[in-house]
């Protein structure tokens, strides 16, 4: 029998937002206030009133607020927006959606109101950015259908392999170790399986020449099978 293997539908990052422009990122460096995040801290950004820019790090966001049901439904990694479907898409209106730093984190942060007025201010900026949120949300409906439609050994190589995208790496740099300490319950919080079975596929991807792994460093030595044709898209 033929082994099931999922092709991209939407594009090519299951999970992992597309980048915002450079309008954007001159926008909120100059209306902004920095902030801060360190690795593990929550932000229920559903029900707070700021846009989020990413300039540096990872951060994932759950369509829940609760700590003890985590699951991972998108990756916002530099110069990413956390918010700005809410703030465009959603009449700014409250969301239950609850932001973990998987890094440490800094950007910029404006308030909803500010970025809805800027963004109105030119249609022609309006259509822009609503078409890098509709980008947006086919990369989370891409991760959804991974999730549902993958073995977990595929979601993890997939996972994998989107990590070291989201920290900038390409193929010809490879192999290359993830500048983030990740561990296998990260791994498991996007690939929405259990750590147990999680941590087996990742020790079986060290053991087919794919991966090292030294605690949460990991070192991709080859794009995996299962994550090639999304790599290629």
């Amino acid at each position: 029998m033929a082994v099931f293997r999922y092709a991209p539908i939407y594009g090519r990052n299951p999970w992992l937002m597309i980048e915002d422009s450079d309008e954007v990122a001159d926008f909120f460096k100059a209306s902004g206030t920095p902030f801060v995040c360190h690795r593990r801290d929550i932000v229920h950004f559903g029900s707070q009133p700021n846009v989020y820019w990413i300039e540096s790090g990872l951060v994932a966001s759950s369509a829940t607020t609760d700590v003890d049901r985590m699951r991972w439904i998108a990756l916002f990694s530099r110069r990413t927006l956390l918010g700005s479907v809410r703030a465009i898409g959603h009449a700014q209106a409250a969301m239950t959606l609850m932001a973990t730093a998987v890094t440490d984190v800094c950007g910029y942060a404006v308030p909803l109101e500010l970025y809805a007025r800027w963004a109105a201010e030119s249609p022609e900026r309006e259509r822009r950015l609503l078409r890098n949120c509709i980008a947006k949300s086919e990369c989370q409906v891409e991760g959804v259908l991974v999730n549902d439609l993958c073995s977990v050994d595929d979601r993890v190589e997939i996972a994998v392999a989107v990590l070291f995208r989201a920290a900038g790496i390409t193929e010809a740099q490879l192999p290359a170790e993830l500048p983030w300490n990740v561990s296998v319950s990260d791994i498991a919080c996007l690939v929405h399986a259990e750590r147990a079975m999680t941590s087996r596929a990742v020790s079986r991807m060290a053991a087919n020449g794919l991966l090292e792994r030294s605690g949460r460093r990991l070192l991709l030595k080859t794009i995996p099978p299962a994550a090639r044709l999304w790599w290629d898209s």
